[in-house]
Parts: structure tokens; sequence; C-alpha cells
């Protein structure tokens, strides 16, 4: 999952996507929100026991291996 407002868009559809039944990773260098506090709020609080968090370079491995 990547995208704007962290804490709220990203944070809303990656529960909903879990709530679903999907694994959800976030790509924690691919999200953005107006400023740290809140960035850092939603990706080390409120998605611990949503999402796995990785890095663009983390998930890029992880494709290469599936290949």
């Amino acid at each position: 999952m990547t995208g704007v407002w962290t804490n709220m868009a990203v944070e809303h559809t990656c529960r909903d996507a879990a709530d679903h039944g999907y694994n959800v990773t976030i790509v924690t260098d691919g999200t953005a929100r107006i400023n740290d506090k809140w960035q850092n709020a939603a990706l080390n609080y409120a998605l611990n026991n949503i999402a796995t968090k990785l890095s663009t370079k983390e998930v890029l491995a992880d494709l290469s291996e599936a290949n």
C-alpha cells in the first residue's frame, strides 16, 4: 500500500483490506503526511497490528526473489 495522508486514507484502506482478509504491506517510504508527527503515529502505532511495514527497497527485493 502506498499513498498520501498516511494517518487517514492509507490507514483506513489498510484496515479495510485487513478486515476483508488481505495480508497488507505498507511501503513506509511510499507514503506521506503533512508532518512527521502524524506520519510516525500512523506507521509506528496505528498500523502496527494491521500491516507489514517495508521500505521500497525491501519490497523490490521480495518481488525479485518471487521471480
